[in-house]
């Protein structure tokens, strides 16, 4: 693959282990995009979901993709894009599970997310996590270094509330689909990624990042 308009600020070499992301649907499947064409080659995928035709309006599927494992039609996505990546496909991450590297928690319940980080919570072998969290126009995307006790922490206590808390928030249609638009997915992705990308050329990150898709063009909100 040629990197020559990556490498000139990023050099993938320098990500020293694994990226590992749990859910592969709206923004898991784009973040995946995302440091595949970034030059990141080293991938594990989880998610025990197929794609349904719901799934296409804001998730990187395509229609003949319905009815697949979404693990399966990602990887093949990422390989088409770089036939070099090493991208192992997993079912649904269970807490406990042996893990390494980089984590990006790309899951809708935020009570699974929380399990996840409290069970690798003491993992050193585990380098940072990076969290996202979309609304119907509003998104957020936290991190930790998980060297770092203190932004562990506040990143689990952030997650302090349950998955029908975050449900009744979240807008749904009259048909009580919940409401997910790309351009929000695509913000919170983008975003997130390069902050990653920003943990690996400085080891500075933002353990916070608010934004609105929508307002003033799609803005940092403030803290």
């Amino acid at each position: 693959m040629d990197l020559s308009k990556v490498t000139g600020y990023f050099n993938p070499k320098d990500v020293k282990g694994i990226c590992n992301i749990i859910g592969c649907g709206s923004v898991g499947s784009v973040v995946a995009e995302l440091l595949v064409r970034n030059g990141i080659t080293e991938f594990n995928l989880y998610d025990d979901d197929i794609v349904e035709p719901h799934n296409l309006g804001n998730q990187l599927f395509t229609a003949m993709d319905i009815g697949r494992h979404k693990t399966k039609a990602l990887s093949e996505r990422m390989l088409a894009i770089n036939s070099e990546c090493d991208i192992t496909c997993h079912d649904r991450y269970e807490p406990g599970q042996r893990i390494s590297g980089y984590v990006f928690l790309c899951v809708d319940n935020i009570e699974t997310r929380k399990a996840i980080c409290e069970s690798i919570r003491y993992n050193m072998n585990v380098k940072a996590v990076f969290d996202f969290r979309t609304g119907m126009t509003n998104c957020e995307t936290r991190a930790a270094d998980w060297r770092d006790p203190n932004a562990v922490g506040n990143l689990i206590a952030s997650m302090d509330f349950t998955h029908e808390e975050a449900m009744a928030e979240t807008p749904t249609t009259a048909c009580g689909q919940t409401v997910g638009l790309m351009s929000v997915v695509m913000l919170v992705s983008a975003i997130g990624v390069d902050n990653f990308i920003t943990f690996i050329k400085c080891k500075q990150y933002k353990s916070c990042i608010l934004m609105d898709a929508f307002v003033n063009g799609g803005g940092v909100l403030p803290m």
